[in-house]
């Protein structure tokens, strides 16, 4: 770090009272957002050839890297140029999307494992680039492979996403160094940024086929009203933490004092303090976001009222997440990238134990730590408890709709205690912290969840029930039913029977 920089990053780690490492992240996350004015100022797809865009991006991504790791880059280096290697040399029909996730994940569990017997839990260092970038690298080996799959055989999102031709060596490091998202990411899929790159995403499709659009210019949209409101929910969002977080620490959960109080303040303790964790992560991803909306990045159209729209780099919707009335409303609204990364490459190519699988697969990459993974496995035991207890309940609460929104009220404070329970274990990290705070709940919840998986049934409603709703069935009821996967069961028969 330059003398200058570290001397005011130290000044305002003493002033704020804020970690020195997190200030050092705020000031340079500032700096890239001057770096990316410039990048779509100077270097718009109608003003540079693509390869200038490519090559800066690349340039400015490895400045990025080395200036925070200095020669840990290596490690990233090293990551990227095996994983090329491997997805140009095996046939993509021949298991190549496996051998490169196995290569990736495996070197990123090595750091992982390294970072976790260090016992530095603060710091931001390779390992934290290297998560992102494995979710680049694994993503475009499935695509590339998708590229070359029958198109029958894949989902409408998978033909989308598809990769057709193999990336050249200058396309694919853009794509995992480019600089605006280098650090924390977002991850965005290879297609999404290539449109970026090329233009596309400027362009309206007026003619032609999918293989050979025909592409008419349209206006770029301003993105400073989307970039401005960013940064003014993570500068509100920073003073918060600033002024309240030191009276709320996660661990504070394993207190006597909090442990010993009143069943209200102990609820309350718990979702504050997991709040006040899950804001640190959203101001990240305020700044990451605005930072590819000033470099062009993150153009995802326009509104039904016109107003263009920059939420294609969005990695939260933080209000919709905390009024979120199930978990798919958590999942859908929080860390956004990951979920649609954990999709692609997991849940949609996994024959069997899909919840399990995708919720063991994120703890893996998030690094080796008890919480992590007992956070796993309790979300894996609030889905199908949920699943369960939806499909037993809920038809007793459509007949009116004072019922259906008293099941509405139910279901949301229901669905935020049980996540804020189950989900606390990440941000305690270690067995001992794990273990005393869920001690101190007798670990009500889970033999909860347990017990509502073993005694209620599989379907409530009979079969002749649901032989005599299904033949009355429209044809647009089954196309509903088939984009709501998660409403399976009695609970689709249910679905089918309101419309």
């Amino acid at each position: 770090m330059a003398p200058g920089l570290r001397h005011l990053v130290t000044e305002l780690s003493r002033l704020t009272g804020v970690a020195e490492v997190e200030v050092h992240f705020l000031v340079f996350q500032g700096l890239c957002l001057i770096l990316a004015f410039i990048y779509r100022s100077f270097l718009h797809p109608s003003k540079v050839s693509t390869t200038t865009r490519h090559a800066v991006a690349v340039l400015l991504g490895l400045y990025v890297g080395i200036y925070h790791y200095s020669w840990s880059i290596c490690h990233i280096l090293i990551q990227a140029s095996v994983a090329y290697i491997l997805m140009y040399t095996i046939d993509p029909k021949k298991h190549m999307p496996q051998v490169v996730f196995v290569f990736t994940m495996g070197y990123l569990c090595i750091e992982q494992l390294r970072k976790a017997l260090s016992s530095d839990l603060t710091s931001i260092d390779h390992s934290t680039s290297m998560m992102i970038i494995t979710q680049k690298i694994t993503s475009l080996a499935f695509c590339i492979k998708d590229g070359q799959t029958d198109m029958s055989k894949l989902n409408p999102r998978q033909r989308e996403l598809a990769v057709r031709r193999f990336p050249t060596p200058l396309e694919y490091c853009s794509y995992v160094f480019h600089f605006q998202a280098f650090l924390v990411g977002p991850f965005c899929f290879y297609k999404e940024y290539m449109d970026f790159v090329e233009g596309k995403d400027l362009l309206m499709n007026a003619t032609g086929h999918d293989d050979k659009p025909q592409f008419t210019k349209s206006k770029q949209p301003s993105a400073l009203r989307a970039i401005l409101g960013k940064l003014a929910c993570a500068s509100g969002i920073i003073i918060i933490i600033a002024v309240v977080a030191p009276h709320y620490p996660i661990e504070g959960n394993t207190w006597e004092e909090v442990t010993n109080s009143s069943y209200i303040y102990r609820v309350f303790y718990m979702w504050w303090s997991l709040t006040l964790c899950q804001m640190k992560y959203v101001i990240a991803w305020l700044l990451v976001d605005a930072i590819c909306n000033a470099s062009g990045l993150g153009f995802n159209g326009y509104h039904s009222d016109g107003r263009p729209k920059w939420d294609r780099m969005t990695n939260v919707h933080f209000l919709t997440f905390l009024m979120g009335t199930n978990l798919k409303d958590f999942t859908d609204n929080w860390n956004i990238s990951t979920a649609k990364w954990l999709k692609s490459v997991c849940y949609e190519r996994v024959p069997v134990l899909k919840e399990m699988s995708t919720f063991l697969l994120s703890a893996v990459w998030h690094g080796f730590y008890f919480g992590y993974y007992f956070c796993a496995v309790s979300l894996t035991l609030m889905v199908l408890s949920s699943r369960k207890l939806r499909r037993n309940v809920r038809p007793y609460f459509l007949q009116n709709t004072r019922r259906k929104t008293f099941y509405d009220w139910l279901t949301w404070i229901a669905s935020t205690l049980s996540a804020v329970y189950f989900s606390v274990s990440f941000p305690l990290v270690t067995f001992q912290y794990n273990i005393k705070f869920y001690s101190s709940t007798y670990f009500c919840g889970h033999i909860i969840a347990i017990l509502i998986i073993a005694i209620l049934p599989r379907n409530k409603t009979d079969k002749k029930t649901a032989t005599s709703i299904s033949d009355n069935v429209t044809a647009y009821g089954k196309h509903c039913d088939q984009n709501v996967p998660e409403q399976t069961g009695n609970d689709s028969i249910s679905t089918k029977k309101n419309l």
